[in-house]
């Protein structure tokens, strides 16, 4: 079995729900999404974990578009199993 770990973006309000999934274990994209369209959540975006930290080492250049994710973010993470 392969666990990913992803980053999930959503919106600042969604606070709560964002620390109360943190850490949980979903078998798929797909129904860490369908998690989302049942709790009435908008879901901003997925990440995989290490595309996100490339992204926070490569911000030399770009600092102001990452601080600008951040800052209207609610960030959080997630595992993905795969078989």
């Amino acid at each position: 079995m392969k666990i990913e770990t992803n980053i999930i973006y959503l919106d600042t309000n969604d606070r709560g729900y964002a620390e109360r999934l943190s850490g949980e274990i979903f078998n798929s994209i797909e129904e860490l999404k369908r998690q989302f369209v049942n709790d009435g959540i908008n879901l901003r975006g997925i990440q995989l974990l290490h595309e996100f930290q490339d992204e926070w080492n490569d911000t030399d250049d770009d600092i102001e578009g990452l601080r600008e994710s951040l800052m209207t973010s609610m960030i959080s993470y997630v595992y993905i199993t795969k078989q």
